[in-house]
């Protein structure tokens, strides 16, 4: 299964973080391919969490609070694509 996660910054050594990441690799482990989006990384945090992880990195700028989801959301090719087989699994 495709999942695609989201995590506003991952630049914080917090337990917010480790949790998301965690989360991340125990999907992985089952067989999920998963796709993290974030605003912000580093990958020195929680190293060992960070294995098999694809990241996208979306920018935060632009105009208005919103505006990183809004690219992220509204024309994200990857988003999509990963909606629309969540989407297929529900009928």
């Amino acid at each position: 299964m495709k999942i695609a996660m989201v995590f506003f910054d991952l630049s914080i050594p917090a337990g917010g973080q480790r949790q998301f990441l965690s989360l991340a690799q125990h999907l992985i482990k089952r067989g999920c391919e998963v796709k993290v989006y974030t605003c912000k990384i580093d990958r020195n945090i929680f190293p060992e969490l960070w294995k098999n992880l694809e990241v996208v990195v979306v920018s935060s700028e632009g105009t208005g609070h919103h505006s990183w989801w809004e690219k992220l959301l509204f024309f994200n090719h990857d988003f999509y694509q990963y909606r629309d087989k969540a989407v297929s699994y529900t009928h």
